[in-house]
């Protein structure tokens, strides 16, 4: 009888004590709105006993994620091939938790139309809550204005708009053809966009740009989700590139001018600003992410190789090769409901040379003094994110 009121008393101890902590108050009380520390994050992880590991979904194509209301959304580009012809599309995924997605009630954003490209690439889907409308920017293949033919392997972006972050999306057109944002009839390549909203509202497009002298990625102001604003900055190009401790699989050097720079990402955190690329041949193991900062929009993107080493996301061979991380690439950002960021992007499945691709995603952390912190992971089990209905004021 001692024992068992002893127990009552310190049960009754430990209750008091938690329900007057930070975790107590975060859990059951959605009135309050309390920065809680990463430690205390971590804790929630814990209390909540939700795990995941990568890959989150099985499937091939460069992502981009994006959280409207308490749903969340992922967008993959989809081709296939019918009576030998090229079908392109786009695939959305949704889930309430970035960890169970539902794959069987698969989504497209448009149907095949006359002028667009017959295979698509990686997509961005931008909400503009000045209209309330969803900007789905594309890459098609552009059309010589003088004798209508496709010039081969040139693409340029276009857009189109939805009400919903499902579709469908109806093309913007000019002259009952697809709207091109960028290069109109030149015969280079517009690809890979990303728009990004600042904290003042204004608009800016980062994108790859190619011609014979290799990769560039460029930052466009814009005036309006579909309208440029004055002219495009250079970030980055192949001249100013590391040569990462990598070797292409005919043994040449990364770093040539040969090699892809591409699928720039543009967040902010902290009032730095982060450009996120992918670099290196996106068929081999030696594909990574890299990152550019600034903390300034209108100043220099470079690399604070004090702080960390490029590629901040790139290959981890282990002896079980299942749980390697092999050619990760395409960065997308996306918060948990407590505005922790996560990363999603791609990893190749094998150490083939081939597009054998699988989404994946890691919890990223950008500090105060413009750190960035991410252990890319695969086929090990992680605490999940915590995406219930609260949401805190500070971001880490």
């Amino acid at each position: 009888m001692r024992n068992k009121i002893r127990s009552i008393l310190v049960l009754t101890t430990l209750t008091l004590l938690f329900q007057n902590c930070t975790l107590y108050k975060a859990i059951f009380n959605p009135q309050i709105s309390k920065a809680i520390t990463p430690n205390e994050y971590e804790d929630l992880q814990i209390l909540s006993g939700n795990k995941y590991k990568n890959p989150i979904i099985n499937d091939s194509g460069d992502p981009h994620v994006l959280k409207h209301g308490k749903k969340y959304y992922i967008y993959l580009p989809h081709n296939t091939k019918k009576n030998g012809v090229s079908y392109g599309n786009y695939r959305v995924y949704t889930s309430n938790d970035l960890v169970n997605w539902d794959t069987s009630n698969i989504k497209t954003l448009f149907n095949k139309d006359t002028f667009i490209n017959d295979t698509l690439w990686a997509p961005d889907i931008y909400y503009h809550k000045d209209d309330n409308k969803f900007y789905l920017y594309y890459t098609l293949v552009k059309k010589s204005s003088q004798t209508g033919d496709v010039l081969i392997g040139e693409k340029d972006i276009g857009i189109a708009t939805s009400s919903s972050p499902t579709g469908p999306f109806e093309i913007l057109k000019k002259n009952n053809k697809p709207f091109i944002l960028l290069g109109n009839n030149d015969s280079m390549a517009y690809i890979d966009p990303n728009m990004f909203r600042d904290d003042d509202g204004r608009l800016y497009l980062v994108y790859k740009y190619r011609n014979s002298g290799g990769s560039k990625i460029y930052l466009q102001p814009m005036n309006s989700p579909s309208e440029k604003l004055g002219s495009p900055k250079l970030l980055i190009s192949n001249d100013n590139l590391d040569r990462w401790e990598n070797t292409h699989p005919n043994n040449k050097l990364t770093w040539e001018k040969t090699v892809t720079i591409e699928q720039p990402y543009l967040t902010k955190a902290h009032g730095f600003y982060y450009l996120f690329y992918s670099a290196n041949q996106g068929e081999t193991v030696n594909y990574g992410i890299g990152v550019l900062r600034s903390d300034s929009i209108n100043k220099v993107f470079f690399k604070p190789a004090q702080f960390y080493n490029n590629p901040v996301v790139g290959k981890i061979i282990k002896d079980d090769i299942t749980k390697s991380v092999l050619g990760p690439g395409a960065a997308s950002i996306v918060k948990d409901s407590y505005n922790r960021r996560w990363l999603v992007y791609r990893q190749k499945n094998n150490t083939d040379v081939n597009w054998n691709r699988s989404i994946c995603m890691d919890r990223i952390e950008f500090t105060k003094s413009g750190l960035i912190n991410i252990t890319p992971s695969r086929e090990t089990f992680l605490p999940s994110p915590i995406t219930d209905k609260y949401s805190l004021d500070t971001q880490y």
